[in-house]
């Protein structure tokens, strides 16, 4: 897999205190997929690979919302998509699941940045068959 256009949206709504909030979040990723020959040699684009993921977050707050630095960390799960641009390979989505934290900075009440380390896996089942001779 090689690196490709990476974009998507995020909303927010704090619940309960100014501690927490739920998030959901929308990702999309379009990347290429190469094979690498083993005796050298330019790598083989195989086919393009559009990914994406929807996850709804838990997400806790360290400090209250009038803070201006808010560290934070998260929890979420959702589902992951993977569909290969390639004539009769099909789509496949499974489960998925999250967790991080970071830190938001607010400049104004409706306007701030925010850095994350984010960690998304998938669920992913390889069935094969075993051949006894």
């Amino acid at each position: 897999m090689q690196n490709g256009l990476n974009y998507g949206v995020r909303a927010s709504y704090a619940i309960g205190s100014k501690y927490t909030a739920v998030e959901f979040m929308w990702n999309h990723n379009q990347a290429s997929t190469v094979a690498q020959p083993t005796n050298g040699g330019a790598n083989l684009k195989l086919f393009n690979l559009n990914g994406n993921q929807f996850l709804g977050d838990f997400v806790v707050h360290f400090k209250d919302g009038d803070s201006r630095l808010r560290p934070f960390i998260l929890l979420g799960a959702g589902s992951t998509t993977l569909a290969p641009d390639r004539n009769q390979v099909s789509s496949i989505t499974r489960f998925a699941w999250a967790f991080g934290g970071g830190v938001k900075y607010s400049f104004s009440r409706h306007v701030g940045i925010r850095l994350q380390a984010k960690w998304v896996a998938y669920l992913y089942q390889y069935n094969y068959r075993r051949r006894l001779v």
